[in-house]
């Protein structure tokens, strides 16, 4: 089972029920990594194995690796033992964030381009895998009269990057419907993860 909502982090004896009351409570279900996965093994052949780390409606402030050393109260730190637990090494990473930075007060999402490189580099250091693949989604859509500034800075970043930092590739969702006014729905995260695999199958494979 995999979905953003469900809290990797805090405290673990009350997980379960911090979980169930998520799920309880959602309003989507779906998400872009078990397309990926049945995408990359009807390909390969080769079972695929996801650890799941993600945590819905977070910023890259609260994905800081400064906040390491605050182990499974910080969503980096859980992000660690998560890998850790699963036996410290991994394949690649998949990601999908930045709606957050894109609208939050003071023009958060200028700090975006360079805190998400960091992060890259960070998730790389403390993994031990320099090279570590880094495959992740550029955000869509903005139904909004607000002003899409931040939200278009953000996407023209998640653009760019790749162009700056090695292993890293990016999937449009520009073209998908909309659950809302940002996120997308249920097919449109299907098609997201097979667009994710056939990245990492050309990349990898």
């Amino acid at each position: 089972p995999l979905h953003d909502a469900l809290p990797i982090s805090g405290d673990a004896g009350s997980r379960a029920a911090r979980s169930a009351q998520a799920h309880k409570t959602r309003k989507k279900g779906a998400g872009l990594g078990l397309p990926f996965a049945v995408t990359m093994v009807e390909a390969t052949g080769v079972p695929v194995g996801l650890v799941a780390c993600a945590h819905g409606g977070t910023s890259m402030d609260q994905w800081s690796p400064s906040k390491k050393e605050q182990g499974r109260n910080s969503l980096y730190g859980s992000m660690l033992r998560q890998v850790n637990l699963a036996g410290g090494k991994v394949k690649g990473v998949l990601w999908y964030q930045g709606e957050s930075d894109s609208l939050g007060r003071g023009e958060t999402w200028k700090a975006y381009p360079k805190a998400f490189m960091d992060f890259i580099a960070s998730v790389r250091s403390d993994f031990g895998q320099p090279e570590l693949p880094f495959y992740y989604v550029q955000i869509g859509r903005y139904i909004s009269p607000a002003d899409p500034k931040g939200w278009n800075a953000v996407q023209d970043a998640q653009r760019t990057i790749p162009e700056r930092v090695a292993n890293t590739a990016v999937v449009s969702v520009i073209d998908l419907e909309l659950d809302d006014g940002i996120h997308v729905g249920t097919q449109g995260l299907k098609r997201a993860g097979g667009r994710l695999a056939r990245v990492a199958l050309h990349e990898l494979f």
